[in-house]
């Protein structure tokens, strides 16, 4: 194991340590609206230098200084700039858009709480086009949860009029993560959030075709949450939910299980339609990281040990210069960041050891 995560650990660094305006082993997507955004490639890239921060204690220095060069990608205007178009603001924080600021909330405090420098924790800036706006560490958690308080459904837009369980994940972890570090309270809010999900957003009841463990989409306007899962958000979903709510996890996961698909050798993937793939919705090899990621946080060994088989003679595991990667699907950088968390443990690790301990 020690051999393959030092490799994870240098493709990482390699991302991170590039000059801001190279995007060497980034996925450029058609449309940063998707699900292959660069937020998304460079925020589980991060995630998967937690994960082996905390599983390999001596490579925590590398780690958290990669997670840091990785946050100033994350706040530079190409990884948020759509927000301007999509809505003419340039404050990619204060108002929905839950897929980028609870990912740069759980960045933040992941980074704090593996005992990074508080350079976050003073006033930075989002630049573009000559607007400026200002914020800190404890700034953009304060915009998530006064939206959580304010909304009926306790959660946050993704989109005007829409928002995803994936993405409410990361505000579940950006406060849980600064309450640890900063000794706030700003999770007592998640409770709420997990409630209305248990009763409006999750499929119960005998499984059939097109519903599986969660909603797709629910739409804020309507208040409904649309008739229709997804693999892709069924496994991300319960991945990231799975140390935050694990009884509701380990329910909700035997209703993705069934759709994994088995090769004759034992190998295991969980499929992607093609009409999906197509408009970069989602893809077999990111699918199949999140499955793995789960099977991990639930315990799930042969699960987990069948998707890795597979991940190995499917999709393209390369080493270069002692550095490891998957090459194969849409976004390789992303696919890669999502088995080298799983093959770290997974972050409920962070949960299970007091925060004097993680930085010691």
């Amino acid at each position: 194991m020690r051999p393959r995560l030092t490799g994870y650990l240098r493709w990482l660094e390699e991302l991170a340590h590039q000059p801001l305006a190279g995007w060497n082993g980034f996925t450029t997507p058609r449309s940063d609206n998707m699900n292959f955004g660069l937020r998304f490639q460079i925020a589980f890239s991060g995630y998967a230098l937690g994960a082996i921060a905390i599983r390999e204690p001596e490579f925590r220095a590398r780690c958290i200084t990669a997670l840091g060069a990785l946050i100033e990608r994350f706040l530079s205007p190409p990884v948020w700039a759509y927000w301007v178009a999509a809505t003419g603001s340039h404050d990619p924080v204060a108002c929905a858009n839950i897929q980028y600021s609870g990912h740069l909330g759980h960045l933040l405090g992941l980074y704090e709480l593996l005992g990074g420098d508080a350079r976050f924790d003073q006033p930075w800036d989002f630049e573009h086009n000559g607007q400026r706006t200002s914020y800190t560490h404890t700034g953009v958690i304060e915009a998530i949860h006064r939206q959580m308080l304010a909304n009926p459904y306790h959660g946050v837009e993704c989109e005007a009029g829409c928002t995803y369980v994936s993405c409410n994940d990361h505000a579940l972890w950006a406060t849980l993560l600064h309450d640890r570090v900063h000794g706030t309270h700003f999770a007592d809010a998640n409770a709420a959030w997990l409630e209305f999900l248990q009763e409006r957003l999750i499929f119960s009841g005998p499984r059939v075709p097109g519903r599986g463990a969660v909603t797709a989409i629910y739409s804020t306007r309507l208040g409904r949450a649309a008739p229709l899962g997804l693999n892709f958000m069924d496994a991300w979903s319960l991945a990231l939910l799975a140390p935050l709510a694990p009884d509701l996890v380990q329910t909700q996961a035997r209703r993705l299980w069934p759709r994994l698909h088995y090769e004759s050798d034992g190998t295991a993937y969980l499929p992607s339609a093609n009409i999906w793939q197509r408009m970069e919705g989602s893809d077999a090899a990111v699918n199949s990281g999140f499955a793995f990621v789960l099977a991990v946080e639930l315990g799930e060994t042969a699960i987990a040990d069948a998707l890795l088989g597979y991940a190995e003679q499917n999709f393209k595991p390369t080493t270069t210069d002692e550095a490891f990667r998957y090459d194969a699907g849409i976004a390789p950088a992303y696919t890669t960041a999502l088995f080298a968390m799983g093959e770290a443990g997974g972050l409920g690790q962070l949960l299970h050891q007091p925060a004097h301990a993680i930085w010691s």
